[in-house]
């Protein structure tokens, strides 16, 4: 990522802080993107801790595992 790149983003942070959001990043299914398909996804918790899955393909994009640490939600 060059520096360029870095001011973008931090700008957009910024604005989207305004309003109480701070995503600057979207989790995508590759396969989705690679056939421009809307994208699906479902986002949840699961026992270890948060899953993203593709709701097209049925298929795991991802899965953050918290390792046992609690976690607070707000």
């Amino acid at each position: 990522m060059n520096n360029k790149q870095e001011e973008e983003i931090r700008k957009l942070v910024d604005e989207n802080r305004k309003n109480g959001n701070g995503i600057y990043s979207y989790f995508h299914c590759n396969k989705c993107c690679d056939e421009d398909l809307y994208q699906n996804i479902g986002l949840g918790w699961i026992p270890i801790g948060i899953q993203v899955w593709c709701e097209s393909y049925y298929e795991n994009i991802l899965h953050l595992d918290f390792c046992g640490q609690k976690v607070e939600v707000v």
